[in-house]
């Protein structure tokens, strides 16, 4: 991805390190201080005290050579300094920033510094959702929901409700980036019960319709290096998945992941699509991650296996959705939903706390449309549904928050 930085003419500070700086809470690797003040500076609204640690200014004095502005730092890490003070000491010791790019930064610092150490942890997590790094974002909110408990039952002071159910919906966003709808759904249900917004109950209601069978035939088409091939071959024994993936180096990387998970119910196919599906058996289910540009041409020959297909679309782009729109117009989608689901990212706004949305993704899914709920108790959930008019939708995307 080409980063484009606007800065200041500069000569390079140190050296460009062998040995990357991995930013933990950011899942960012940096090489030299340039890269360092670029992350810094975009991300500032992400750091916290965190950043301020030994393994750092060791990085930056021995790996980087910059030993003078490491003997700056280690008193600032050791006297528990300012996080402001940290940043911006490093950011005009290199130089290739100017005056009101830097105060920019200290305006932004000064923002995150009103969050809880949970809402900027939130913040650091939904970072991840945003860059579709979903396993990672995962762990990174079971982590805050058991740190959310342990200070619940310690009686300690705790951010607004509206916030705990944020975390909760955004773990369903990550759950459906890997295709876990119905776990997803449990989540999107348990942030309806914190927080009774309709984004939640939308959210909930798309994931049902989405769940996997017991005895399913899957074509993960787009597969990558398997994320969601394997979570579909762990929903169920009985659950055969054909990953097809054009891409030489990411099907050894998915065969490494099919061994290491033992999910033998993966079949891998290397070859794009559609060309790949002609002589696979037909598929109860259908994941498009990436069409190529052949989104029709796949559906058509899906749609001539089984007329019944279920059809999951996950689209980040607006183009996308449209290449879906028209497969609409020509019968190759039926029942069609578009739902945008959003993960969103707290920020202060004076002496309030407001939730922003980021990038949406869209999950448009068709075909093999169920009638009812099948056994599942929807309770108040369903009632409420009814008591609604149902999802609500236009032109086949459901608003969300």
């Amino acid at each position: 991805m080409e980063m484009r930085m606007e800065m200041k003419a500069s000569l390079c500070v140190g050296e460009y390190c062998e040995t990357a700086y991995n930013i933990e809470e950011l899942e960012i690797r940096v090489y030299c201080m340039e890269e360092l003040c670029y992350c810094l500076k975009e991300n500032a609204f992400l750091l916290d005290m965190s950043i301020m640690n030994d393994k750092l200014v060791d990085w930056i004095g021995e790996e980087c050579r910059v030993r003078e502005l490491a003997k700056q730092l280690y008193p600032m890490v050791h006297k528990q300094g300012s996080l402001s003070a940290f940043v911006l000491t490093i950011l005009q010791y290199v130089g290739i920033y100017g005056e009101e790019e830097l105060q920019a930064v200290a305006q932004v610092l000064k923002q995150g510094s009103g969050l809880s150490n949970l809402e900027k942890r939130k913040s650091q997590i939904d970072y991840m959702v945003e860059k579709r790094k979903y396993a990672a974002a995962i762990r990174g909110y079971d982590m805050l929901l058991e740190t959310w408990s342990d200070l619940e039952r310690e009686g300690r002071e705790l951010p607004a409700g509206k916030v705990r159910a944020a975390i909760l919906h955004n773990k369903g966003v990550a759950l459906t980036g890997l295709m876990l709808y119905d776990k997803a759904a449990e989540y999107f249900r348990e942030a309806w019960q914190a927080d009774p917004d309709r984004s939640h109950l939308d959210a909930y209601l798309a994931a049902k319709r989405m769940e996997l069978t017991e005895d399913a035939v899957v074509y993960d088409v787009g597969a990558g290096t398997g994320s969601v091939s394997v979570e579909a071959a762990l929903s169920g024994e009985q659950i055969k998945v054909y990953a097809i993936e054009k891409n030489p180096e990411a099907v050894l990387l998915l065969e490494k992941n099919r061994r290491k998970f033992r999910t033998d119910g993966i079949r891998i196919i290397e070859g794009s699509a559609p060309e790949a599906l002609v002589h696979l058996e037909p598929p109860t289910h259908l994941f498009i991650g990436g069409s190529s540009g052949n989104l029709k041409e796949i559906l058509t020959v899906v749609k001539q296996k089984n007329p019944n297909v279920k059809i999951v679309i996950s689209a980040i782009s607006l183009e996308t959705v449209r290449d879906v729109m028209d497969a609409e117009k020509e019968g190759l989608l039926t029942d069609m939903e578009v739902t945008q689901i959003c993960a969103s990212r707290s920020r202060v706004l004076g002496q309030y706390h407001m939730m922003t949305g980021m990038n949406p993704v869209y999950i448009i899914s068709a075909g093999g449309k169920e009638d009812g709920f099948g056994n599942f108790d929807h309770g108040d959930l369903q009632r409420k549904r009814e008591n609604s008019g149902g999802v609500r939708t236009y032109g086949g995307i459901s608003g969300s928050k």
